[in-house]
């Protein structure tokens, strides 16, 4: 059973939000995703990537 989990295709999806440091703010998100990678089957990677970090690019530019 294992084995079976470490040979899942992985799901890499980048969360983007503006409260990405708290740990509540997602939550619904992060269960409906929870349900759905067990349901396909799938290993679930998540990037978090905070606005600040885009909107810092975005005036550089």
């Amino acid at each position: 059973m294992l084995g079976e989990w470490k040979a899942r295709a992985q799901i890499r999806i980048a969360m983007v939000g503006k409260y990405t440091g708290l740990s509540d703010s997602y939550l619904s998100v992060l269960k409906a995703l929870l349900h759905a990678y067990v349901a396909c089957r799938r290993k679930l990677v998540i990037v978090w990537v905070s606005t600040r970090d885009l909107e810092d690019a975005t005036a550089i530019e």
